[in-house]
């Protein structure tokens, strides 16, 4: 009884000596199958990391690039081409050549721009200098700041109101 007893006590401390050291054939059966599944994302992740042979490729992006830097960039992009005075943008939504004259603002992209036309008065503009965009993303050309509305005009306060309290801006529209 006494040897039947310690047969059992010696089987189980085996057993639990094998499954705490993680012996067994349960065991050896597994290792392989994580040894291989840890191999193969090693053997794909040179085929991942190819260079970036062309920057111009929109899917060659920068991953850690912010989206404040691309809306900025995007903004950018809008602002510059040739806009043409189309005239004041009244409260209902309609435009008034009256007293507006004629001006075009060229805005490069190397932040330069232009403007050239004829004043109200009919007085020759001609002016040059360069633009940035402000933390609104806004342009900024020198004391001028303008926006877009809704409609896609480029507009610039005109410092005037309407009869009604309407601001009245600038209104120019894109030519190119």
């Amino acid at each position: 009884m006494k040897k039947k007893l310690f047969t059992l006590l010696l089987a189980g401390a085996l057993t639990v000596c094998l499954c705490a050291c993680g012996g067994g054939q349960e065991q050896t059966q597994e290792e392989p199958q994580q040894t291989a599944q840890t191999e193969q994302p090693q053997e794909e992740e040179p085929a991942e990391e190819a260079p970036e042979t062309d920057p111009e490729d929109p899917g060659n992006t920068d991953p850690t690039a912010s989206t404040a830097d691309m809306e900025k960039e995007e903004a950018q992009a809008r602002y510059i081409g040739m806009w043409k005075l189309s005239g004041f943008l009244m409260s209902d939504g309609s435009l008034d050549m009256t007293g507006c004259g004629e001006e075009v603002y060229r805005i490069d992209g190397d932040g330069n721009y232009t403007l050239e036309g004829t004043s109200p008065e009919g007085d020759e503009i001609e002016e040059a200098g360069t633009w940035s965009l402000d933390e609104t993303n806004h342009i900024v050309m020198g004391n001028v700041v303008m926006g877009f509305n809704e409609d896609g005009y480029l507009l610039k306060d005109s410092g005037e109101r309407d009869g009604k309290g309407f601001k009245l801006h600038y209104a120019y529209s894109k030519i190119d």
